[in-house]
C-alpha cells in the first residue's frame, strides 16, 4: 500500500523527535517516494527484458522476411527488366536489318534506273554518231 503525503510527513514528524532531524531525512531518502510496491525486483526486470527480448526477436524475424521478400521483389523486377531489354535490342536490330534491306533495295532500283538513262543516252548519242558519219561520208562521195 502506497503513503499518502500525510502519512509520510506524520511519519518524519515522529521519526525527528525520536531519531533527530539528520537520522530521520537520511531515514527518509531510503525509502520509496510512492510505496513499496511500485519497485520493481529482479524478476520484474528479468521478465520485461523477456518480453523485450521476444519482441526484439520478432521483429528480427519479420524484418529478415521483409528483407527476403524486397530482394525477390528486386531480383524478379531486374529479370524482367532485363527481358525487355532483350526484346528491345531484338526489335531494334530486326528494324535496323529490315532498313539496311530497304535501302539496298532502293539503291538497287536507283542503280538500275542509272543504268536505264546511261543505256538510252548512250543509244541516242551511238545513233547520233552513226547519223553524223553516214552524212558526212554520203556528202563527201557526192
Amino acid at each position: 500500500m502506497a503513503l499518502t503525503h500525510t502519512q509520510r510527513t506524520s511519519m518524519f514528524n515522529t521519526l525527528t523527535e525520536v531519531m533527530g532531524q539528520d537520522d530521520a531525512e537520511t531515514l527518509m531518502q531510503h525509502l520509496p517516494p510512492s510505496g513499496w510496491d511500485n519497485v520493481a525486483t529482479k524478476e520484474d526486470l528479468r521478465a520485461g527484458f523477456a518480453e523485450t527480448n521476444a519482441a526484439i526477436a520478432t521483429g528480427l524475424a519479420q524484418a529478415t522476411t521483409e528483407r527476403a521478400d524486397i530482394i525477390k521483389t528486386v531480383s524478379e523486377g531486374l529479370a524482367q527488366a532485363a527481358t525487355e531489354r532483350a526484346d528491345i535490342i531484338k526489335t531494334v536490330s530486326e528494324g535496323l536489318a529490315q532498313a539496311a534491306t530497304e535501302r539496298a533495295d532502293i539503291i538497287r532500283r536507283q542503280a538500275w534506273h542509272l543504268y536505264i538513262v546511261v543505256t538510252t543516252v548512250v543509244s541516242t548519242v551511238a545513233v547520233a554518231s552513226v547519223s553524223i558519219w553516214i552524212a558526212l561520208l554520203t556528202r563527201s562521195v557526192g
